[in-house]
């Protein structure tokens, strides 16, 4: 377990954490988003919390995660157009 002084970065990556384990794909990019759009917040995490941790469950999620069935759901759900 990493070193980490302030228990909200443990919580973010515990967070980040089980969102990749369970890929819950739209809360895990939303995470991602803030993190992404918010620099000064990604810069105090990176203080408490290894940039490595991160990108280690990132990679992990996209390594295990199953492409295939991205659209799938939306493409049953969606009407046909007949020609």
């Amino acid at each position: 377990m990493p070193r980490i002084s302030n228990p909200s970065q443990l919580t973010l990556l515990q967070r980040l954490e089980n969102l990749a384990r369970t890929f819950d794909v739209e809360s895990l990019s939303y995470l991602c988003k803030m993190l992404y759009t918010h620099e000064d917040v990604l810069d105090v995490i990176s203080l408490h919390v290894k940039m490595s941790d991160i990108i280690f469950h990132t990679l992990t999620f996209l390594e295990d995660y199953d492409c295939q069935t991205v659209g799938t759901l939306l493409l049953l759900l969606s009407p046909r157009t007949e020609r």
